[in-house]
């Protein structure tokens, strides 16, 4: 019998290989399993800060500038919803919109730093040639979601006769044949009435002014009791040259451009220039050069009663019709 030791077969596999040899193999060969298991994921980080904007909506002419909005960031989680400042916040303008005078003025995305009380403000401007609307998005990682701010622009044109020293429309121009569009600052928020004739031109805005521009013939536009001339936008006053200040939804001009009228949103008649025609020749109606509430004329506060005015018109001879809520038709004047 063949010693073990010399059998030349011994400790061989059965296909000729020796065990030595598959041992040292698997040593340097043996795969590494790696188990794919996943990590969990990074918490999305959610801020605890509430962003608020005022006002949430801006509408201003064409070419013009909003006035500010305002954008705060709180902690609402914590009693008396403290402030947090320091916190980046980012604001993002649609369409054609534009930072306005600031830090980011000509820019359409800015990140803002707030304030120690958690503050900071901005403005938008439009462009000059074209309308537009939409939503700023105001985010910020500190906060917990987005807010955004409507900004709308409003095409607000002028055409017609237009004398170079006037400037019924714009200055330094002659008649203007096409609409043109006015961006006067002085009007940034949405108009509510129009009014105007080949001397001068009136408006009025959501904040409750009405503006003139043109020839201020027998004061019709009611900013300085006389006859100037004004080529950019003036404030229409009160008697004593306070502001007027009231929510205009109405505005018509007498036909022989000497007299204005305008209702309020709550029925209230005013009137400037020379009213000798339309019936309110009294007291200081005449040639008064500034705006006043007519509802302390007596006769007039008598044919109406308790009804509310809501338009107003001259007659071609100067006269006036008003037509009240109750369905009435008063006339005063000629």
């Amino acid at each position: 019998m063949a010693d073990a030791v010399s059998d030349p077969t011994r400790g061989r596999a059965p296909w000729g290989v020796s065990r030595r040899t598959i041992l040292g193999t698997a040593a340097w060969s043996a795969p590494v399993i790696v188990l794919a298991v996943s990590a969990p994921a990074a918490a999305a980080s959610v801020g605890v800060g509430t962003l608020s904007v005022s006002p949430s909506l801006h509408s201003i002419l064409i070419g013009a500038t909003t006035p500010d909005f305002t954008v705060t960031l709180t902690d609402t989680t914590q009693a008396g919803n403290p402030a947090i400042a320091g916190a980046v916040v980012t604001v993002t303008l649609p369409g054609t919109f534009v930072f306005g005078p600031g830090p980011a003025v000509g820019q359409k995305s800015w990140s803002f730093t707030t304030s120690e009380t958690g503050m900071f403000s901005f403005s938008v401007s439009a462009d000059a040639n074209n309308s537009s609307s939409g939503d700023a998005s105001i985010s910020s990682t500190a906060a917990s979601a987005p807010v955004v701010a409507k900004v709308v622009t409003i095409g607000f044109a002028g055409w017609g006769y237009n004398a170079s020293v006037e400037g019924q429309v714009r200055t330094g121009a002659g008649n203007q044949a096409t609409p043109y569009y006015m961006p006067d600052t002085s009007a940034t928020t949405a108009i509510t009435a129009t009014g105007g004739t080949w001397a001068g031109f009136l408006w009025a805005d959501q904040a409750g002014r009405m503006w003139g521009r043109g020839f201020n013939l027998a004061g019709t536009l009611g900013w300085n009791g006389g006859n100037a001339a004004a080529t950019t936008p003036q404030r229409a006053a009160v008697i004593g040259g306070a502001p007027l200040e009231a929510q205009i939804v109405h505005i018509a001009r007498g036909t022989d451009r000497h007299s204005s009228m305008a209702v309020d949103s709550d029925g209230g008649v005013w009137a400037a220039g020379d009213n000798a025609e339309n019936g309110f020749a009294a007291e200081t109606y005449t040639n008064g050069g500034y705006w006043k509430p007519v509802a302390t004329h007596p006769s007039f506060t008598a044919a109406r009663g308790t009804a509310k005015v809501t338009a107003v018109e001259f007659s071609t001879n100067g006269g006036a019709v008003y037509l009240l809520d109750d369905g009435r038709v008063l006339l005063s004047g000629r």
